[in-house]
């Protein structure tokens, strides 16, 4: 692997996995793979508001569930929020929840992002877009829509805890196809869903959509006791060798990971492996990269507190920004050098990919472990690949 570029910082615990085996130029891009050469400056993070608590779904992962935390940021608040944002100028705001659409002000907080020139995208299970909502978000120039959907109908359903979401969630999606929003499949790489894997790349075809991204999960909120829902090393690496086989044999849509930056290490040691000449490509792409908590991305709760990230709410450490007011968000665009992980224990201690992994998910590795500082869980290498 070549040496880590400074210059190359910013990205999330995204791996392209259409861009990594085909290469081509995507929307976004400028975002997770900065242009070689360009002079060094504070990063931008992408800021992902959660704009309300209140959801019309009881997944069984949930983050945003059962957190303890205030009420939501007041409409006047809010709009002091988006003022305060504009001015430091993110790389994205990510809409999010709960369900973004249940806040009763949503549209009206859509317009003031858009019109303050923030770029914006859209987190949502899809269950509330019609038509009308699908031709709002189009006209006020929302860039993307990433829809949750966790399979066929009785596999989603159950797992997101309403009867009837799999064809909201699908009347939705084709509401926002109809408008020609950019929209995407957010499906989540639970144990008890990856027999739903071969069905997603079905759906995401007939669905016509324009990106598929594979959440690995992460315990926290209502999926913080993560035993049953994590999967084994060796499934996860069965369910990543179909992702890679899929785009290698021509997926029509664009196909990203997240939560996981071993799978772009995993994908680079097989295709190295083969003596296929991507390998190399991929190892350039994946300079850079790993945990970007706090750097990368920023987390803004409901009630206007500050996280590294949205799977972070539980676990106040220190590292890499200590929780703070939405007043204080500009610290998180200094340019100042931010404070480095501390020692990590474990596998990730021991790691000779450390440098470019930044020990995967915080989050997960304190979820599963208790320490924040232990091993990640949800790794996919094995022992043999790491030392």
């Amino acid at each position: 692997m070549p040496p880590e570029n400074p210059i190359i910082k910013g990205r999330l615990l995204l791996i392209h996995l259409t861009k990594l085996l085909r290469g081509g130029n995507f929307p976004g891009d400028e975002a997770r793979f900065p242009r070689p050469g360009a002079p060094p400056g504070p990063v931008r993070p992408v800021v992902v508001w959660h704009m309300t608590n209140t959801c019309n779904l009881r997944c069984r992962h949930c983050y945003a569930s059962d957190e303890g935390a205030g009420t939501p940021m007041s409409r006047a608040e809010a709009f002091a929020f988006l003022d305060r944002l504009a001015a430091l100028g993110p790389t994205a705001l990510l809409l999010s929840g709960g369900e973004p659409l249940t806040r009763p002000d949503f549209f009206e907080l859509v317009e003031r992002a858009v019109a303050l020139g923030l770029r914006v995208s859209l987190s949502t299970n899809g269950t509330l877009i019609d038509a009308r909502a699908a031709e709002f978000l189009k006209d006020r120039g929302v860039g993307y829509v990433g829809v949750s959907l966790d399979g066929t109908k009785v596999a989603n359903d159950a797992f997101r805890g309403l009867d009837g979401a799999f064809a909201a969630t699908v009347a939705g999606i084709e509401a926002l196809r109809n408008a020609k929003v950019r929209v995407g499949l957010r499906f989540t790489m639970a144990r008890p869903l990856l027999p739903e894997l071969a069905d997603i790349m079905r759906i995401s075809k007939d669905l016509a959509v324009d990106r598929v991204c594979f959440y690995h999960f992460i315990p926290s909120g209502r999926g913080r006791n993560g035993t049953k829902l994590l999967p084994a090393r060796s499934e996860a690496r069965d369910a990543l060798s179909a992702l890679f086989d899929w785009v290698d044999r021509g997926a029509p849509e664009e196909v990203l990971t997240v939560g996981n930056f071993s799978d772009g290490i995993l994908l680079y040691l097989l295709l190295k492996e083969r003596g296929d000449g991507r390998a190399e490509n991929v190892a350039t792409l994946l300079v850079g990269g790993g945990g970007r908590s706090g750097r990368g991305i920023v987390s803004l709760r409901w009630d206007g507190v500050l996280f590294p990230d949205q799977f972070s709410w539980a676990w106040p450490w220190a590292w890499p920004r200590p929780i703070e007011r939405w007043t204080e968000i500009g610290k998180f665009f200094a340019a100042a050098p931010l404070p480095e992980p501390p020692a990590l224990h474990g596998r990730c201690g021991r790691c000779r990919w450390l440098s470019l992994c930044r020990g995967g998910m915080r989050a997960r590795a304190a979820a599963m472990t208790g320490d924040p500082a232990g091993e990640d869980p949800g790794c996919v290498l094995e022992d043999h690949e790491l030392y």
